[in-house]
């Protein structure tokens, strides 16, 4: 489904991408195809392993500073927590989103 730039007021359903922003999602080694596909997004209780969107030269996704992963179908509807795990490990804090069905 498509939504607009800027357009945060919409719900969120399963089967969207969100976009996550932030720094140091990618740190310093981590930029091979086998280290970027250990970053992790929970959403609720799913791990979703973060799509590899390669271009010349790298990776338009996931980068450093934004990320963005599909909210899977077995998401249950209502507020959850969304958390990174990076490739090192590190867990972000947590951000709570409302999906809907």
């Amino acid at each position: 489904r498509a939504r607009e730039a800027g357009d945060l007021d919409a719900p969120i359903r399963t089967g969207d991408d969100i976009e996550i922003r932030g720094a140091g999602f990618v740190p310093p080694g981590a930029g091979s195809p086998d280290r970027l596909a250990r970053l992790v997004v929970r959403i609720g209780t799913v791990h979703v392993h973060v799509p590899l969107i390669p271009v010349a030269g790298g990776f338009a996704n996931p980068t450093d500073t934004v990320l963005t992963v599909p909210v899977p179908v077995e998401v249950e509807p209502g507020t959850v927590d969304v958390q990174v795990v990076t490739a090192a490990g590190v867990e972000t804090d947590r951000c709570s989103i409302d999906v809907t069905d």
